[in-house]
């Protein structure tokens, strides 16, 4: 048996809007799904292949907040080699998208809409 407030819990915003697409796109509508935020497309091959040489060099880990320093100095050389502009790795950021509690962020954001309903299951 189990709990009373199993019963309460409601299906994740994000996997509702991803259900949604999918509906939508098998009634012949032309959808761009970013919902869940994976690509529709097969992951591509030098993609994967660095996955690999990772795994394989055990880079499966977190990283340093500010980024891996070889992927800062590639940034950097494409930036020089593409905009000619010059960027220091060493002091250069890499970030992830922001994440944080959705009852601090300042701005409205369609990001990751789970994170606002997570605390929410049970009550």
């Amino acid at each position: 048996m189990l709990a009373e407030r199993v019963n309460r819990i409601e299906h994740s915003p994000t996997l509702r809007i991803a259900a949604l697409a999918k509906r939508m796109t098998a009634d012949g509508l032309d959808v761009l799904d970013f919902s869940v935020g994976q690509p529709d497309f097969p992951t591509p091959e030098a993609a994967k292949e660095a996955g690999k040489r990772a795994i394989d060099a055990n880079r499966t880990g977190y990283t340093a907040n500010e980024g891996i320093l070889e992927l800062r100095a590639a940034i950097a050389d494409r930036l020089l080699e593409d905009n000619d502009l010059r960027y220091s790795p060493r002091i250069s950021l890499c970030l992830r998208e922001p994440r944080p509690p959705c009852s601090s962020w300042p701005w409205p954001s369609s990001r990751w809409v789970t994170r606002c309903w997570c605390p929410h299951p049970t009550g």
